[in-house]
């Protein structure tokens, strides 16, 4: 009702300045919704973590010598597809990520949640009742537990690249490629969007 009244006011320079400010106190009286909800972003990096093991797992089902090209060919298209899998990965946990700092930047102080409390829907996940003394705290505490998940993942997908995938693909260079031109295009996929990567170089290939 008062957004119709306010509509029917005279379209005066006052009124539409009237009509402005009613609407952006009735947008900061809520919170705004998020791309990833709390409880979405902890089902992603859950169902992530067992990206390596299937990794592994793809990895161990393919021979290590074919004994047609047919068969060899193949083989590389596969090595492929998991390369790309993993730079997908590591780009969704980016985009949680985002999302997480989003989520928990984008409060208005009318829906500030009471002291130990979360907001929204993040007081449905299972984790301990916590005592924070500011938003930001909060907001430190979501970031800091999203970086090290996301961490642990770029760890577990580097190991599952450098032991089994890299020793799988490295019989199969052709004469014009070498072992630091893949090194090179393994760290190129990786690091798709900006993201820094660890990477461990030996040094005979320097």
């Amino acid at each position: 009702r008062a957004w119709q009244r306010c509509c029917l006011s005279q379209s005066s320079v006052d009124a539409a300045a009237a009509r402005n400010h009613f609407a952006e106190r009735i947008q900061s009286t809520f919170c705004p919704m998020p791309a990833f909800s709390p409880a979405e972003i902890e089902e992603q990096v859950k169902a992530l973590q067992d990206v390596p093991s299937l990794l592994s797992h793809y990895l161990e089902a393919e021979p290590e010598d074919h004994p047609t090209l047919p068969g060899e060919y193949e083989s590389l298209l596969t090595m492929e597809a998991l390369l790309a899998t993993a730079s997908q990965c590591l780009h969704k946990l980016q985009l949680l990520q985002a999302g997480c700092c989003g989520a928990l930047g984008s409060c208005s102080p009318a829906c500030a949640p009471a002291r130990g409390q979360l907001c929204g829907t993040a007081d449905v996940l299972a984790l301990p009742l916590l005592s924070y003394s500011s938003a930001q705290e909060l907001r430190d505490l979501w970031a800091l537990k999203l970086q090290v998940a996301k961490l642990q993942q770029e760890v577990a997908l580097q190991k599952v690249m450098m032991l089994e995938l890299l020793p799988a693909l490295e019989p199969r260079l052709g004469l014009e490629a070498s072992a630091a031109q893949l090194y090179r295009a393994i760290y190129s996929q990786l690091c798709q969007g900006g993201q820094r990567f660890p990477v461990l170089l030996r040094g005979e290939l320097a």
